[in-house]
């Protein structure tokens, strides 16, 4: 067996880590940019969760206010008919109620008052929120133009280099070809060397009557995980050092 159809192999091999380096940076990049979008949207939702806590306070604060009013306005109508009413029991059991409206103003005020300083703290905890999160947005959008303008660059960089592989492939035999392509969608090194009479990938032993077909430059599937085997030594050629080059 020739050499050259296996450096033609390796030359495809390196390329396609070199495709497959790319595409796991845009990923990586996708998934930051997503992250940042998600702290985006997180700072704009907190805000808008205490802008809605403070118009349901203030929604009751108005109901409060009403209900003071009405209940003013019953203090008032039942200390008119004191001055009119004659019969002493009569008289007792307004005065009572007088009494218990009055009871019931002062509970509703401390109510209110207590409802007014929730909106006090409301107002200033949405102010504090939205300073912070405007020098945290302007940092975050920022971050996440710089990862888009990345994910572009290395997309047109994929774009660019991946019409070549067809080229790469046509010197490789076929049936490398077929056996590298199924292997090579499950696992990420699936041609690897043979090292110290081992699978360097699995590390499971090579018989010796397939140690003497790799020194004489076959090219071998692995018994235990049917990774591609070669020995460096025969082919003249190593993966590892060939995809180490710039």
């Amino acid at each position: 067996m020739e050499t050259q159809p296996f450096k033609a192999f390796i030359d495809l091999i390196t390329f396609d880590q070199k495709l497959q380096k790319l595409h796991k940076e845009i990923v990586a990049a996708q998934v930051t940019a997503a992250e940042l979008e998600r702290k985006k949207q997180d700072r704009a939702r907190r805000a808008e969760q205490i802008q809605a806590q403070g118009r349901e306070l203030r929604k009751q604060v108005d109901a409060q206010e009403l209900e003071m009013k009405s209940l003013d306005a019953q203090e008032k109508a039942k200390r008119a008919q004191l001055d009119t009413v004659r019969d002493i029991r009569a008289y007792e059991s307004l005065e009572k109620e007088v009494n218990h409206l009055k009871h019931a103003q002062h509970e509703s005020e401390k109510t209110l008052l207590g409802l007014w300083n929730k909106v006090e703290t409301t107002q200033k905890e949405f102010e504090r929120v939205q300073q912070q999160d405007s020098v945290e947005l302007a940092t975050i959008t920022q971050q996440l133009a710089d990862v888009l303008a990345k994910i572009e660059t290395l997309q047109a960089e994929f774009n660019a280099i991946e019409h070549e592989r067809p080229a790469k492939k046509e010197f490789v035999p076929a049936e490398w070809l077929d056996q590298y392509e199924s292997m090579r969608s499950r696992i990420e090194d699936p041609v690897v060397p043979e090292e110290d009479g081992t699978c360097s990938g699995c590390f499971a032993t090579v018989n010796s009557q397939d140690m003497l077909r790799l020194r004489h430059k076959a090219l071998l599937t692995c018994k235990s995980c049917y990774r591609l085997l070669y020995q460096p030594k025969a082919m003249g050629t190593n993966l590892e050092h060939e995809a180490s080059k710039p």
